[in-house]
Parts: structure tokens; sequence; C-alpha cells
């Protein structure tokens, strides 16, 4: 279960993937003044980190 936390939330040598995906949804935010129709997959990409970090309390919750 420690691999699957730290590959969601990261560790000391990694992001993570909760964080990764959050940079790349802001780079697609910020890509989308000048074409519009990349926010929906920004949106997307946020909604998927939040997701993710409910998964990663999940498994937090569930080893403490």
């Amino acid at each position: 279960m420690d691999g699957a936390r730290g590959v969601l939330s990261g560790d000391e040598e990694y992001s993570g993937v909760i964080q990764e995906l959050r940079t790349a949804a802001q780079q697609l935010a910020e890509a989308a003044r000048y074409m519009p129709e990349l926010k929906a997959y920004a949106d997307q990409m946020n909604d998927a980190s939040y997701t993710l970090e409910d998964a990663a309390e999940g498994l937090r919750s569930a080893v403490d």
C-alpha cells in the first residue's frame, strides 16, 4: 500500500501523480487563453486530481 500511496501523493523523490496532474491542468489552463478548447481538458484533469486525492485519503485512512 505504501507504493500506491507514494505514486499518488509522492514522496521525497517524486511529487506524485496528483501533483503532476495538477501541474498539467494548470499548464493547459494557461494555454486555454490562446486555445479556448483546451479549458475543458484542464477542467477534466482538475476533476481527476480531486478524485485521486479522495482515493489517496481513503488509502491513508485504511492503513491508519
